[in-house]
């Protein structure tokens, strides 16, 4: 599990100490917890997996996807009907 990161009784991960308190994670926790669920095979709607899958991706390269290249993925996702 993430740092940071607590279980709920239903099985869930919720924020713990500090990010609970002050409502904010950093961008390091926040690609640690999204590679966490991606790992675990999460989240199980395929499209919103994609869409976690990708935003992993575009924080965690060296550098950010440009604006041109958002901008084809966009496209290409309404062309296709995503």
């Amino acid at each position: 599990m993430p740092s940071g990161w607590r279980r709920r009784r239903d099985d869930t991960l919720a924020p713990a100490g500090r990010y609970r308190r002050h409502g904010q994670i950093s961008s390091c926790d926040a690609l640690d917890f999204a590679e966490h669920l991606l790992i675990g095979d999460l989240p199980e709607d395929p499209a919103a997996r994609r869409e976690l899958t990708q935003w992993w991706r575009d924080r965690s390269g060296a550098r950010p996807p440009s604006r041109a290249v958002r901008i084809a993925r966009v496209a290409r996702a309404v062309l296709v009907g995503r």
